[in-house]
């Protein structure tokens, strides 16, 4: 490692922390005791908040369709994306495939600017990638759960963004099937997302590398996180506080970041006493004490 690094260098190899750590993190964001394995058939479907029906059951075709409000820009007018909503549904109808959720279909649409063709791959991808995860062992994914490894806090930040905590040092690379870790990843998010509140559509990431030892570097789970946050849960990832990172991940960080890409801009690295600048009065405190 060879000296100390410079600011910018040190906030490479913390995010790449962050990645590895937000993978182990991805797994366990279920905070409540059982809705960590509510309807497999559902989760294979639907990601989306506060949706009572899959996509077979909706019809895109009603006259007073439900659009999301995605907080990215989406410069497209109502009528261009309800017609693009009807035709990604009708890509999916042709494939033989089952729809996810109305609001699903739209948020992937807008992620790739309402292409219909890419938006089938992109969201095509994630449902493939549900659907392997359907048959998981929960006993396995539960007791990576109670690892402490991650968990959602349950008060916002003072942007309203649900929160996310990971414990790097307490990830240990092969500890549980990968296949697990994926669907714990994946319930995780999924919670996550069913939480948020009205105007909010993403997650700030709070990463705890104190600790962080070489047995908690696990490149196929950071490689896993950038899948989830490009391809599966696109645009949910706001901001990502990687905390007190030793230089001991600057190693994995050089491997992870080729594969960051834009993702970087949304890394910072930050003290531990730096953390209730993101929440308000006694809710900072209350944080604080938590993150002890």
């Amino acid at each position: 490692l060879g000296g100390r690094p410079s600011g910018v260098e040190l906030k490479d190899f913390v995010f790449g922390c962050l990645c590895g750590i937000f993978t182990m993190a991805a797994f366990v964001l279920s905070s409540t005791s059982n809705p960590l394995f509510r309807s497999r058939k559902a989760s294979a479907t639907c990601m989306r908040r506060n949706v009572p029906k899959c996509v077979a059951e909706v019809d895109v075709n009603r006259e007073g369709l439900d659009l999301s409000k995605a907080d990215f820009p989406i410069f497209v007018d109502r009528d261009e994306r309800v017609k693009a909503v009807k035709n990604l549904s009708q890509k999916f109808h042709e494939n033989g495939r089952p729809l996810p959720d109305v609001e699903t279909m739209e948020w992937f649409l807008a992620d790739r600017r309402y292409d219909v063709e890419k938006s089938y791959e992109k969201l095509g991808g994630m449902l493939k990638w549900r659907e392997a995860l359907v048959e998981v062992p929960d006993d396995s994914v539960e007791r990576e759960y109670h690892t402490g490894k991650a968990y959602l806090y349950p008060e916002p930040d003072k942007h309203g963004r649900k929160v996310l905590i990971v414990r790097a040092s307490k990830h240990v690379t092969n500890q549980f099937p990968f296949e697990s870790s994926e669907r714990l990843i994946q319930k995780m998010m999924d919670d996550a997302v069913d939480e948020m509140t009205d105007g909010t559509e993403t997650i700030l990431g709070v990463v705890d590398m104190r600790g962080f030892a070489m047995k908690n570097s696990d490149v196929k789970l950071a490689q896993l996180l950038v899948d989830v946050f490009f391809t599966y849960y696109p645009r949910r990832l706001s901001e990502l506080l990687v905390v007190d990172a030793p230089l001991v991940f600057q190693p994995m960080w050089q491997v992870i970041k080729p594969l960051l890409k834009k993702y970087s801009a949304l890394v910072r690295f930050v003290r531990k006493d730096q953390l209730n600048e993101h929440f308000d009065g006694a809710s900072a405190k209350r944080f604080m004490a938590d993150f002890d």
